[in-house]
């Protein structure tokens, strides 16, 4: 009877943590809408790998789990494919090394350079935290230009949030000789 619970219980969390993290994933692609916090995506993944490793050990006798399994690695494989571009993705994106620079300007703005794959051209994204979520409000080319010099995020000398209200958020990035001003909204 306790093991009959144990294997419910297991296969509920389970499928919450899955859930959370398709959940997570569709907002993120069609909205720019995610989990507050920078670890808090691949903490969840890292959670649901290892249940998902849990429940294949427990129920291995179950041609179910097998089969699950086997899809499991098919779809690993697969994705290699075509220049292990999906693949890559995500394991850049569970490791957290999508991100170059990132930096809190508030308690509830945050900078960063991201790349959403290894082929495309890093972005520089505002993020706003609202709650238990966060949101992309603001995204640009991930180069500066000033004096025919070209900076990215992480050769700023300080960045600094010169107004933020409802309708406009002003951001200050100061480099060696120059500073550029970005006006988010």
């Amino acid at each position: 009877m306790v093991v009959i619970m144990m294997s419910k219980k297991i296969i509920l969390i389970y499928l919450i943590i899955s859930s959370i993290l398709i959940l997570n994933v569709v907002c993120y692609l069609n909205w720019g809408i995610s989990l507050r916090g920078y670890w808090t995506d691949r903490i969840i993944f890292w959670i649901w790998f290892g249940v998902t490793l849990l429940l294949i050990i427990r129920f291995w006798k179950k041609k179910v789990v097998k089969s699950y399994f086997w899809g499991l690695i098919v779809i690993t494989i697969l994705s290699m494919l075509p220049m292990m571009i999906p693949f890559m993705m995500i394991i850049l994106a569970i490791t957290g090394q999508d991100i170059g620079c990132s930096q809190e300007l508030s308690s509830i703005i945050r900078i960063q350079e991201h790349s959403k794959s290894p082929l495309v051209i890093p972005k520089i994204e505002v993020i706003k935290k609202m709650g238990l979520i966060e949101k992309i409000i603001g995204e640009q080319e991930f180069e500066f230009e000033l004096n025919n010099d070209n900076y990215r995020l992480c050769d700023a000398n300080s960045i600094e949030l010169k107004k933020s209200t409802q309708e406009e958020i002003i951001i200050l990035f100061s480099f060696n000789d120059d500073s550029y001003e970005w006006k988010v909204y």
